[in-house]
């Protein structure tokens, strides 16, 4: 009933007799009217407290003011980089402003985060951590290690690579977030916690704006959301089309080779990275074309007669 950004605020008074509610009552305070009182003692206090040369201290600089989602891309990657986890979770509803563009000081962290919440890493299976995406209800925004990649499969299941290499379920994978979010939703992380933090994770993004970073941050085109890692990292199988001279390969991996055998299990041939194979040399057969993704860990294998 009091609606946001302190416009009004809700007073509830109980009269408790002999441990009963004996009387209930209740008051919607419009804050907008002028003919409210202030409170001078409250005042004081509130101006005292602002009144600290350290909360604008310049700590860094951003090109251009961003949007809450850019702001969550840059909040996200300052404590992937404090973590060292494989992702980055910050719910959207915890992040209470915006950067703006010009200087940054640790006012500006505590505004868009000033809750104090504390700051903790979970070592989690891979069947966990799949678990914790599909089941999380909130929006958020994250951050990826940039050895850690997240995709969909065909029948669109995340999956997850580290170095180029798909985990398995069994896997063990490092998710770092806000003690609210674990807090809210227990039953989605082991627990404890492998790390807790002992600062807060403002504290954190106020250090690395002081101590990782010397050059204005740019975050104006990041939309690192959940919606965007449901549906633009879908993970496609190769498209492979034999042609009477030559094979092409449609493929999202950056990173593969191509074998050609002949019937008894003999290589004939081997490319690397070349999506079209010139298969006129081949003399009439039947012949074994094999795709395999970098390091071998998957492939995939088709007949095919010239």
């Amino acid at each position: 009933m009091s609606g946001g950004n302190l416009n009004k605020i809700s007073k509830t008074t109980l009269t408790v007799t002999n441990k009963k509610i004996t009387n209930f009552e209740f008051e919607l305070i419009n804050l907008n009217d002028n003919r409210l009182t202030v409170d001078d003692n409250l005042s004081n206090t509130i101006s005292n407290y602002y009144n600290n040369p350290e909360f604008y201290t310049k700590i860094g600089s951003s090109l251009s003011s961003l949007s809450k989602t850019s702001t969550g891309c840059f909040y996200t990657d300052a404590l992937q980089v404090i973590s060292g986890s494989d992702m980055v979770v910050q719910n959207f509803g915890g992040i209470r402003d915006i950067i703006y563009k010009g200087d940054l000081t640790p006012f500006s962290i505590y505004s868009i985060d000033p809750f104090g919440n504390g700051f903790d890493t979970f070592t989690m299976s891979v069947t966990e951590f799949r678990n914790f995406l599909n089941q999380y209800s909130s929006s958020y925004t994250y951050s990826l290690d940039s050895s850690f990649v997240i995709r969909k499969d065909e029948n669109n299941e995340y999956i997850f690579y580290k170095n180029g290499i798909l985990l398995e379920n069994s896997d063990q994978v490092t998710l770092s977030l806000n003690d609210y979010i674990s807090n809210v939703f227990p039953n989605l992380f082991p627990k404890p916690p492998s790390y807790t933090f002992p600062l807060t994770t403002a504290n954190y993004i106020i250090e690395y704006l002081s101590d990782y970073i010397s050059t204005p941050i740019d975050y104006a085109n990041c939309n690192q959301g959940n919606s965007t890692l449901n549906v633009n990292d879908i993970f496609h199988k190769p498209i492979i089309k034999i042609y009477s001279t030559y094979i092409e390969i449609n493929s999202e991996e950056n990173h593969f080779s191509s074998e050609i055998y002949n019937i008894t299990g003999q290589l004939i041939y081997k490319s690397v990275n070349s999506n079209k194979i010139d298969i006129e040399f081949l003399t009439r057969g039947v012949y074994l074309f094999k795709l395999n993704y970098e390091n071998n860990t998957q492939f995939k294998i088709q007949k095919f007669i010239k």
